[in-house]
């Protein structure tokens, strides 16, 4: 087991220990559901987007042990799996978004280390004087900005901050605003990344594109009903 497989494990397990304290522990199935499903749209979304090494090694598919995981498609995938389920158990929407939050953020943080550690998701070069080269972890290899550990890092005290600013807030803001610095951490990172060469569509890449249609559907689903709700249509 590498570290990343180690640091997502324990994400995981923190996220669904998370989310039991907040929505039950006999919503514990759920938090389960939506990370299987998140794993396989990860796996989904990287072969997507490299669909022609894969279409000639199509045993690769599933070989998650060899790599290559897609954050946005990860989040599509939990967030299908999330709408169903709070469908089909007729919960509050806000409620659902809360609770959601709390197996959302360990599970981000757990994936940013875990890129750290492994040297992936790094940023541009760094002088070889610069501060910042000593978070490398990978030493051995030039200096580069270490976008994921910034980004748990900022994650980590965005996180305490707004459970302290909107521990008392009306359902649904506390969990928009985890989500939306989480969403926001991925499409940065997926945007200053230099280390792995992804498939381009209109010159940008298409894991950009992907963090910027699932920002834009999460802002609609998150801001719509409220306004709605606000003008009593």
């Amino acid at each position: 087991m590498n570290r990343f497989a180690f640091l997502l494990g324990l994400g995981c397990a923190l996220g669904v220990w998370n989310f039991t304290q907040r929505a039950g522990k006999k919503e514990g199935h759920a938090a389960v559901i939506m990370l299987v499903c998140a794993l396989l749209g990860a796996r989904a979304g990287y072969v997507w987007m490299h669909w022609l090494y894969f279409s000639r090694n199509e045993w690769e598919i599933f070989a998650f042990s060899s790599g290559g995981l897609d954050g946005p498609a990860a989040c599509m995938g939990g967030a299908l799996a999330w709408l169903l389920i709070t469908l089909m158990q007729k919960k509050s929407f806000q409620k659902a978004l809360d609770d959601s939050a709390a197996l959302f953020i360990p599970v981000i943080l757990s994936v940013w280390l875990g890129c750290w550690v492994e040297g992936v998701a790094y940023g541009p070069s760094l002088p070889q004087n610069s501060p910042l080269g000593r978070l490398n972890w990978q030493t051995s290899s030039p200096l580069h900005w270490p976008l994921p550990f910034l980004a748990a890092v900022c994650l980590t005290a965005m996180y305490y901050w707004l459970e302290k600013r909107y521990q008392n807030a009306q359902p649904g803001q506390r969990g928009g605003w985890v989500y939306l610095v989480g969403l926001l951490s991925i499409l940065l990172i997926s945007g200053l990344r230099s280390d792995n060469p992804a498939p381009l569509w209109y010159g940008v890449r298409i894991d950009i594109w992907e963090s910027l249609g699932m920002l834009f559907v999460f802002l609609l689903a998150w801001l719509l009903p409220a306004g709605i709700e606000r003008k009593g249509i």
